[in-house]
């Protein structure tokens, strides 16, 4: 069943764009088949399609049923004059466009290839109601809208409840100024504070961190999107989070750790086997199958890993604790990229900037 089939949330069913595997210099939209999947505001599982907009081997956007049913809050919310922060996947972009009271879309984007990627791959200047649509390219904290605007939506950074989230979004609608706002992941900010403040869940406390961020969230007479935030904290997308210690700062061993974790070291452990801490699974072996060529310029060294998993025991995407006899223990990324008869495949990428002497 896919989460489309099983959509019982309060707001409307999200249409996703139809694609095609295409390369545009270092962008590319790929396509990946079965692969292990949650939601975000409900509590979906399975296997599905999923297409990734990447830039190298760096993962931006997905169509991940978590980052797909995450959006929605923010695509109900859109109304007449919409600006929207990054193209990414297309899929908030396609949704806006096709709403009745939504009379305009800015979208800013830095990439042109990224815009290029979307309408050779996805057709977007035929989507319905395309002619809405002004493109800006330009970065998002230097835009400034030419008319007022009633709804902010930001989706630029690669990974779901980043550091900077906050301090952006205000510099951002600092500029912007608009009526009501929202930002992908949003949620688990919201999560965050409340513990760190010890408040319960509920509108008064939403309200409340809304007014201390001095920005006009969505949301904040709507009961449906508190109780859908309640389902947000029990998602394997705030599991993850709460494990990866660059976006939650619950550790810093694992930042540190993968100074040691090199192309050169994981070279030597092919064919050997990494334990993977699962919050639901447990420990969970993992093969290390191959080791991508290492591909370096004067500021980046880029290579990626492929891991066997078992069929019994998958998950989605996410940044889980592994630990190696050999090489300790560090956090990494992983995607699931397919599935085979001997278990599903799942890639970390790494594309680390070389500190200048």
């Amino acid at each position: 069943m896919s989460i489309f089939d099983a959509w019982k949330l309060p707001w409307p069913v999200l249409q996703i764009p139809e694609y095609r595997e295409l390369t545009l210099g270092n962008w590319r939209l790929k396509k990946f088949s079965l692969i292990p999947q949650r939601g975000y505001f409900q509590d979906w599982a399975g296997e599905g399609e999923m297409w990734v907009l990447l830039e190298g081997e760096k993962s931006w956007m997905s169509t991940a049923w978590y980052e797909v049913d995450s959006q929605a809050p923010h695509v109900a919310a859109g109304r007449g004059h919409v600006v929207v922060m990054g193209a990414g996947m297309g899929v908030a972009l396609f949704n806006l466009l096709a709403r009745p009271d939504v009379q305009r879309v800015t979208l800013v984007e830095r990439e042109q290839l990224v815009l290029d990627l979307l309408d050779q791959a996805a057709g977007m200047s035929a989507w319905p109601g395309h002619e809405k649509l002004h493109v800006v390219l330009g970065e998002a904290l230097e835009f400034s809208p030419d008319e007022p605007v009633d709804f902010l939506y930001v989706d630029i950074w690669p990974t779901i409840g980043e550091k900077q989230n906050i301090e952006e979004m205000r510099a951002i609608q600092g500029r912007v100024k608009a009526a009501g706002v929202g930002w992908w992941g949003q949620e688990i900010h919201f999560l965050e504070w409340l513990k760190a403040y010890e408040k319960p869940l509920s509108p008064d406390s939403y309200r409340a961190w809304a007014a201390e961020l001095g920005l006009p969230l969505i949301g904040q007479e709507d009961p449906a999107y508190i109780a859908s935030v309640a389902q947000v904290e029990h998602s394997q997308c705030y599991q993850n989070f709460l494990a990866d210690p660059l976006r939650s700062g619950k550790r810093s061993w694992g930042e540190s750790m993968l100074d040691t974790w090199t192309h050169a070291a994981f070279s030597k452990q092919v064919g050997t086997t990494y334990t993977l801490e699962h919050p639901e699974w447990g420990k969970v072996p993992l093969d290390l199958v191959s080791v991508s060529d290492l591909r370096e310029t004067p500021r980046q060294r880029m290579y990626s890993l492929l891991f066997r998993g078992s069929l019994e025991m998958p998950f989605p995407q996410g940044s889980f604790l592994l630990e190696h006899d050999a090489m300790g223990r560090a956090i990494l990324f992983l995607v699931p990229v397919g599935r085979e008869a001997d278990g599903f495949r799942y890639e970390a990428v790494f594309n680390q900037l070389v500190h200048q002497a």
